[in-house]
């Protein structure tokens, strides 16, 4: 385990060495992404970077201004799966935040007595209205991995008007369709 000591308070696992450069796993993010991610702004578009693959380039891998500092291998045998959510939750995660004007927050109840599930809030910025989608993954109890539940989303100037999502493909529409200015919306499709 290393700590970057550049972006104070993050840490990476090194997972494989290829070539000249490290593929880490980041397990804590930054001090300053933390404190971003936990102002109360729903415009920002500040990153959750904890379970992220990175190639970092070996030479960074020494104590000094722009390198990382080695702090222990008694964390080498930890999983990334401990600092990350599950495979799909976190692909929703990844999902929102790469649309433009959509800030995510979850709500993690794994462990919670009468929980054990993973809510995700996407608070949505559009041209016309401000949209609250909530999102909810669970265990599926037949194969054990975890699973799209439920959503619903709901503009800001009608809370009571609310629009069931019954699938991940109906979330993903309802932010391609809302999250995204027509500009951005073509340079998404086309992938420029």
């Amino acid at each position: 385990m290393w700590a970057d000591l550049r972006a104070h308070g993050r840490t990476v696992l090194v997972e494989t060495v290829e070539s000249d450069h490290a593929v880490c796993t980041t397990l804590t993010n930054s001090d300053e992404v933390h404190r971003l991610l936990n102002q109360a702004d729903p415009c920002h578009t500040t990153r959750d970077m904890r379970g992220t693959i990175s190639r970092i380039r070996l030479d960074r891998f020494r104590p000094t201004a722009n390198g990382f500092e080695y702090v222990t291998s008694a964390g080498a045998h930890l999983s990334a799966r401990v600092t990350t959510f599950p495979t799909p939750v976190q692909r929703a995660i990844d999902y929102g935040h790469n649309l433009h004007a959509v800030r995510v927050c979850v709500d993690d109840l794994r462990g919670v007595p009468g929980g054990d599930t993973i809510h995700i809030d996407f608070l949505i910025t559009a041209p016309d209205e401000f949209y609250e989608l909530n999102a909810t993954w669970a265990p599926d109890s037949g194969s054990g991995s975890w699973a799209f539940d439920w959503a619903f989303a709901r503009p800001a100037s009608q809370q009571n008007h609310c629009i069931p999502l019954d699938t991940w493909a109906e979330v993903c529409a309802f932010l391609d369709r809302h999250a995204v200015s027509d500009a951005h919306r073509s340079t998404r499709r086309t992938g420029a």
